[in-house]
């Protein structure tokens, strides 16, 4: 093998590319959402985006205090090329060190704003809303007694008068067919009517509470397409803003490939290094071909030493291989 000018290249670190990878990605990754998010405005009001970054103080000075650099020491010595000493050569990598930049963390909010227009019918719905919220009955046989009462006394004022001219009628009629108050006739007789009149009573009460449950009901039924309203028109509202998107879409953008580029490197200065590598074996056996031509010449004995490094003689005179002698600088 010839003499080479250089190490090998150290192949990556997997760990290392892999973070280098990890942080490109997760900067694509937040650049594409930064981007996205936007802020829209109609006549229902506005929506918009805040971020409250806050820092882990405490992971970082923990990382910090986890870091070490990494220090390496080359050992000094002869340089064989230039002949020259070589001090030792201390370098530190921070490559590892902890990026502030990765203990923020996002924390974004989006908010949607009523118009002026929007919020006043907004807050009136919910006022009202209230309101009609408190009125209406949880029972589901809901009953207005006052509508019962109105029903009761109002036909009472039509059958009141017509019995009493029934009774009054009757007293006279009995009086004129001979029958005394008190005997068992006209007891019987008076008896028959007042069934006959209590039960027109009762069919007036049954009425009425018949027609007091039905306005009940009626009366719930509206309170509640009342609150209904009052909601879907603070609904309303509130989709008029929340129905405006909030992000758009973005091209799609890749992360630098990181890893990819890495190995490209590598790959490349380990082929420069492995040409170089064959380019001063190429030399050396040029060289030892050359020697071993001349070894059967007249300078054979010389290059033959020189190439070997070592003399054939310890004598200053050198064969030459032609019957010649000379006198060599080598001994």
């Amino acid at each position: 093998m010839g003499k080479s000018s250089g190490s090998a290249p150290a192949a990556p670190d997997p760990a290392k590319v892999a973070a280098l990878q990890g942080a490109e990605d997760r900067k694509t990754l937040q650049y594409g959402l930064n981007n996205s998010r936007t802020s829209t405005v109609n006549p229902f009001g506005s929506t918009s985006w805040a971020n409250n970054r806050t820092f882990d103080q405490a992971g970082f000075d923990a990382a910090m205090a986890a870091y070490k650099p990494k220090v390496t020491t080359t050992q000094g010595g002869y340089d064989d090329g230039s002949g020259m000493l070589r001090d030792p050569v201390t370098t530190t990598d921070n490559s590892g060190q902890p990026n502030r930049e990765d203990y923020y963390k996002d924390n974004w909010t989006n908010t949607q704003t009523l118009s002026p227009e929007s919020q006043g019918i907004y807050d009136t719905a919910t006022s009202k809303l209230g309101d009609a919220m408190g009125g209406i009955s949880t029972n589901a046989d809901a009953y207005s007694k006052e509508v019962a009462d109105a029903i009761y006394n109002r036909m009472r004022r039509y059958t009141e008068p017509a019995e009493a001219q029934a009774r009054s009628s009757m007293q006279a009629n009995l009086a004129d067919r001979g029958f005394q108050v008190g005997n068992e006739g006209y007891n019987t007789e008076m008896t028959r009517l007042d069934d006959s009149q209590n039960q027109a009573k009762l069919d007036a009460a049954d009425r009425a509470t018949i027609g007091g449950m039905e306005q009940g009901r009626a009366q719930l039924t509206a309170q509640q397409q009342i609150a209904q309203m009052l909601q879907s028109m603070r609904g309303a509202q509130v989709a008029g803003v929340s129905g405006m998107p909030t992000t758009t879409t973005t091209p799609n953008i890749q992360a630098p490939d990181i890893a990819g580029l890495t190995m490209q490197k590598y790959q490349s200065d380990l082929d420069a290094y492995n040409a170089e590598q064959a380019s001063s074996d190429g030399i050396f056996g040029s060289l030892l071909s050359l020697g071993g031509m001349a070894l059967g010449g007249p300078l054979g004995g010389s290059i033959g030493s020189l190439l070997s490094g070592t003399t054939k003689s310890a004598s200053p005179i050198n064969y030459l291989g032609n019957g010649l002698t000379s006198k060599s600088g080598f001994y």
